[in-house]
This record gives C-alpha cells, structure tokens and sequence, in this order.
C-alpha cells in the first residue's frame, strides 16, 4: 500500500515511471510538484478508469498499489525502455483514500492539464482494426494533401469503417471529464496499443476543419464511409479548440455544410 504525505495547497504529485520492458513489474516514485513554480516536466494521463476491482500492481517506493487494467495497459504501453517518464495519472497520483484531498486535487485539475507537456489519450488496446482506424486519423490529424494518396483510396470500404468504428466507439468518447482535460491541453496525442497520432494546440482548428472536410469530401462517399459517425471525435476535437478560438463558439460555411449533410434536398 502506498504511503502519502501531505502536500501544499497549490501541488500535485508526478508519477517518476521507472524504465522497463513491457512486460517487467511497474515501479516507480512519487514527486511533489508546486503547480505555480513546477519543478519538472510532466505529461497528463486522460483515460477511462474501467470497472470491477483493481486486480493489477504497481510498485510505488517499493510499495505494492493495486491499479485497474486499464491503468496497467496504458502504462505499460507508455513506460521507456530507458529513462524514467514522468505522468501525471489520477488514481496514482491523488490519495483516493482521503476526501480531503480528493476534493482539493479536483480543484486544481485545469492547472494539472494546462501545465502538462502533453496531454495522453489512452483509448485502451488494439485490435486487428485498431491501425487502419488510427492510421486514417492521423492522415487527417496532419497537413497532407488531400489528393495525395489519403488512407480510404487504399483500403477497403469495410476495412475502413471497421477501422474508424473501433475507434469512434469506445467508452473514451463518452466521459465528460475530457471538458476540461482537452479544452486547456497543450498537446494531444491519441493513443491505442502501440499505435497513435498527436496534434499540438496551434493546429487543432486545421484539424477539426479537415475532419469536417473529409466527411463532405465526394471521396468520403466514394469510399463506403457514409455510415461512420465521426461525431465523437468532431466533439472532443471541437472541446480542444475552444482555446484557440478564445473560448468563442464560432460557426462558418464548413460548418453548416457539415452539421447539414445527412439532411435530403426533398420536398417530403
């Protein structure tokens, strides 16, 4: 069992991941942070706790904490082979055994998420789909050509929408905490398995207008991917671009276009 100490009103403590294999126990150590002076670098864990009992470890100080599996498999997947990663993850990092400081650590959850490095999104462990469905993304994630050879002219209808689907409908996109975690983050990068794609604060808007583009593109439809609600992700992405716009909700053409395309030009 982990022992805490108290900390001051303005900290957080930073999981120091020891480095390891993958399959190597977890270890690691606790650091305070002052969120007003922070002493190191850290990323930020977003992710969905899961149900049931926590039946992993990890070995805190040389002290034994159990963790859920979802935790287990996003640490494992992010720990280094050498050199420690310093993570910033809720149910490590907050006493979950005292109300006390639970209360206390929420209040400071936007300074958490705002001076993290980098905001990781574990979506959980991939599948036989998992990589074309990531791999579409981070093609629209990036600045590339939309005419240069883009992910659905190499892939097969069902391929693709099995990909996207796996991806779309996992638990992540329901949380409501993503408000708050997306909203302020520095960097985002989405993360399933081994597989991931990223995009910093400065280019959220031209990814959420490539998102959008993509879906009333004549190539979407070509592609079989009609059927696909990309709505999850539009939203989230949406969520993290209420920094760029200065908090402002703004609507232009795209995006009329956009919430409009399933509407049919019929008189009935």
């Amino acid at each position: 069992i982990a022992h805490y100490q108290k900390i001051g009103e303005n900290c957080i403590r930073v999981l120091a991941l020891e480095p390891g294999g993958f399959s190597d126990p977890l270890k690691g150590t606790l650091i305070v942070c002052d969120l007003e002076s922070p002493s190191l670098e850290y990323e930020a864990l977003s992710y969905v706790w899961g149900s049931g009992y926590p039946k992993s470890y990890i070995h805190i100080d040389d002290s034994p904490m159990r963790i859920m599996g979802a935790l287990d498999d996003a640490l494992r997947h992010l720990r280094r082979k050498t050199g420690a990663r310093y993570i910033w993850a809720d149910s490590i990092c907050i006493d979950q055994s005292s109300i006390d400081e639970r209360n206390q650590q929420v209040s400071l959850m936007i300074d958490v998420y705002r001076t993290a490095l980098k905001v990781n999104i574990w979506l959980g462990l991939a599948n036989e789909c998992s990589e074309i469905g990531l791999e579409f993304l981070s093609f629209l994630a990036s600045d590339e050509d939309f005419d240069a050879d883009p992910p659905w002219t190499r892939s097969s209808p069902e391929l693709l929408c099995a990909g996207l689907n796996d991806i779309l409908h996992r638990p992540y996109f329901r949380r409501i905490w993503v408000v708050q975690e997306l909203v302020v983050a520095k960097e985002l990068r989405v993360t399933v398995g081994r597989h991931g794609f990223g995009w910093a604060a400065n280019s959220t808007n031209r990814f959420l207008t490539r998102l959008k583009f993509a879906e009333i593109s004549p190539g979407w439809e070509q592609a079989g991917l009609t059927d696909v609600d990309m709505m999850p992700l539009v939203e989230m992405v949406e969520l993290a671009n209420m920094k760029a716009v200065g908090f402002q909700p703004t609507v232009n053409s795209l995006d009329i276009m956009h919430n409009m395309r399933h509407r049919k030009a019929t008189d009935a």
